[in-house]
């Protein structure tokens, strides 16, 4: 796990804030960013959080006109990722602006609850190699991510029950995180102020062959 403070330059880090909160930046909403788990002893099976996100590059492609926009960071990025053992340069799998907000009030029963799913990434069934999860965290916000001891295994079936924190990363402005991508982690919600935005990239050794 590497945490780098203040990765990039007051100068840059204004630059990506003021694309993710310009006017013309396109928000889509999720009524659910959780996607609630039913197989989690761990978690109520009706806890939705809502939110917006912008999932502008997935399965290593494009997918939308802002993507020149992150060209350069990505490739910042990329520099701090330890070498690939395949001897070849990363694949940018997916990046994803997260704009989440604070917690429904109809969750407020759960006020207790404070990081939304633990997930992975991308599918075990499909990507079997060594992947990279990197967020980078762009405004002044409160809301951990949680990383968890527990892992996902290639063609693993099932998923814990119940997870064990081995971290809590404070989404301190102008941080980068890289983390192995195989990791159980969950986002949380802000609660102190009205925006936490991240943005994620997903690495991964090699091109996989995509459904």
């Amino acid at each position: 796990m590497i945490e780098i403070k203040d990765f990039l330059s007051e100068r840059l880090n204004k630059h990506y804030h003021n694309i993710l909160e310009n006017t013309e930046f396109p928000w889509y909403y999720c009524r659910d960013i959780t996607n609630s788990p039913t197989h989690f002893n761990s978690y109520p099976i009706d806890y939705r959080q809502h939110g917006f996100h912008h999932t502008c590059f997935k399965d290593y492609t494009s997918q939308s006109v802002v993507v020149p926009h992150f060209l350069h960071l990505v490739e910042m990025i990329k520099d701090k990722l330890p070498e690939n053992e395949l001897g070849c340069d990363w694949e940018l799998y997916r990046l994803r602006c997260g704009f989440n907000i604070p917690l429904s009030p109809v969750n407020k029963k759960y006020d207790y609850l404070d990081y939304n799913q633990p997930h992975v990434d991308h599918d075990n069934n499909i990507i079997t190699g060594k992947t990279f999860t990197c967020l980078y965290y762009v405004n002044e916000t409160d809301g951990d991510t949680v990383i968890f001891n527990e892992k996902i295994k290639p063609y693993q079936k099932s998923w814990p029950a119940k997870f064990t924190i081995n971290k809590r990363i404070e989404p301190t402005r102008n941080k980068l995180l890289i983390f192995d991508g195989d990791h159980f982690h969950a986002s949380s919600s802000p609660k102190k102020y009205e925006s936490r935005l991240v943005i994620t990239f997903n690495f991964h050794d090699r091109i996989y062959q995509v459904p």
